[in-house]
């Protein structure tokens, strides 16, 4: 058996990236979200989230056949785990392919063994997954690259004091932390206030992961952990490829992976085992390792068929960043802008859709592990 979350990084990053992300939802093959609280378009996104899928109380407009009870906390502030039923198996959501094509996007034969066109469907236009499927929610963890949720002087091992911000690149957050520089507990009390931040909207949080994967370091694994646990959030990303992320051929054509490649693995090589570990001693879920790390910012169709010819047993992530690249992207200080819209329109083409069915890959979120 073959299982993938599709899970959309940097909700709440920018409104741009919020509507990319939910029309991927509604017309594609994205299952699941990560929550940025401290962005800029957090508001925003809760907002969107409420719209389309509104409570039971609410006097917004339903989609029918939505139970969006299942998707919100029944009272404000409970844990991500009891309160939330299992979504479906991957035939009640029905992967179609009957969207109306409206522009093509060229796939040299050479690349996509099977597809020398790729007809992709106009967002705004394409098969909808139902909407008795919510969108699976999770926290992603800022501890690098943006701005804390606690006050400066409660995390000062964390943040530059004179900008009030996280430092800026895994790099020196790694040697932070493998340094000793970093105190767990300051890890933990800034997860945790990210976590009930989010729960204090009312979302039924399915998980957590962290910016920039630097849970995967040891030193921030456990604090991370701790305050999953002590939100009772259950389950967590596995930011960790499998041993054989891409195919060799697909590799040779584009040299730019390697260095990628060899930093994905070598981190693979030295905390994977002990991220398994953890994550048993913690009580935690998690899946099997995480798809597309290799290839993000250069995602495209044959490297999305690559990736599904050579999804291993098992359940797995595959971590995407669609979005509007609009001026305010521009001005969040991200590297991922032209890349977000081509991953949007590919999560959202009916030759997506169509290969995950081929593959007869079952679609699901972190609710089902």
């Amino acid at each position: 058996m073959r299982r993938i979350i599709i899970n959309a990084d940097d909700l709440g990053l920018t409104e741009g990236v919020n509507r990319g992300i939910l029309d991927c939802w509604r017309r594609g093959i994205v299952t699941s979200t990560t929550a940025m609280v401290s962005g800029t378009a957090f508001g925003d996104a809760i907002a969107c989230l409420k719209q389309a899928l509104p409570g039971p109380d609410s006097s917004g407009p339903k989609r029918a056949g939505s139970p969006p009870s299942a998707f919100w906390q029944s009272k404000v502030g409970e844990g991500g785990n009891g309160t939330v039923p299992a979504i479906a198996n991957s035939s009640d959501f029905r992967i179609r392919s009957q969207a109306p094509q409206v522009q093509s996007a060229q796939i040299p034969s050479a690349q996509v063994q099977s597809e020398a066109t790729v007809s992709v469907a106009a967002v705004g236009q394409g098969a909808e997954i139902p909407a008795a499927q919510p969108i699976g929610v999770g926290c992603h963890i800022v501890l690098v690259d943006g701005a804390p949720v606690l006050p400066v002087e409660q995390i000062s091992t964390l943040v530059d004091t004179r900008s009030g911000r996280f430092r800026p690149s895994f790099g020196t957050f790694a040697c932070a932390a493998l340094s000793g520089r970093l105190e767990a507990r300051q890890i933990e009390a800034e997860a945790t206030a990210q976590i009930r931040r989010l729960l204090q909207t009312g979302v039924s949080v399915t998980h957590i992961d962290a910016h920039k994967h630097v849970h995967m370091l040891p030193g921030v694994l456990r604090p991370v952990l701790r305050a999953a646990g002590a939100c009772k959030i259950r389950a967590v990303r596995n930011p960790f490829a499998p041993a054989r992320p891409l195919p060799y051929a697909q590799l040779l054509r584009r040299p730019f992976l390697w260095k990628r490649l060899a930093e994905v693995m070598l981190l693979r090589f030295l905390w994977c085992s002990e991220f398994r570990r953890a994550v048993a001693e913690s009580g935690m879920r998690t899946t099997d390792g995480t798809l597309g790390i290799v290839v993000t910012g250069e995602m495209d169709a044959a490297l999305l068929q690559a990736i599904a010819d050579g999804v291993p047993d098992g359940t797995w992530e595959l971590c995407c960043h669609p979005g509007y690249n609009d001026s305010e992207l521009g001005r969040a200080g991200t590297r991922l802008l032209a890349s977000r819209e081509r991953e949007l329109e590919l999560m959202t083409s009916g030759f997506a859709r169509d290969l995950l069915a081929r593959q007869g890959v079952e679609l699901i979120t972190y609710r089902d592990l």
